[in-house]
């Protein structure tokens, strides 16, 4: 049972999380020939909760080329989820004297 609710999108999101808990997966990947050390990305959906951690462990091991635009893909399908992992920042590739 559910107590408190005010609108049924809380009471959704009560037992969506009690029964299917998800999380956006947020982190960065290593980027090679870049300004920048490492590439932020996000999640295009939220995974189930108990994946989490493995897909971080996962882009851990990831190393990227520059450059990169937002939004592009640096892994899809993550753990055959149907999640694709993009990128949510630019990272311009070193020119030759850099």
């Amino acid at each position: 049972v559910i107590l408190g609710n005010k609108c049924p999108r809380g009471r959704q999101f009560a037992l969506d999380e009690l029964t299917k808990p998800v999380r956006t997966l947020t982190t960065t990947v290593a980027i090679k020939n870049s300004t920048i050390r490492r590439l932020p990305v996000i999640s295009s959906s939220p995974l189930p909760k108990n994946k989490v951690l493995v897909g971080r462990n996962l882009l851990e091991k990831i190393t990227v080329d520059a450059p990169i635009n937002v939004g592009q893909p640096v892994l899809k399908n993550a753990l055959n989820l149907s999640i694709d992992i993009i990128a949510t920042r630019e990272a311009t590739a070193l020119k030759n004297n850099e």
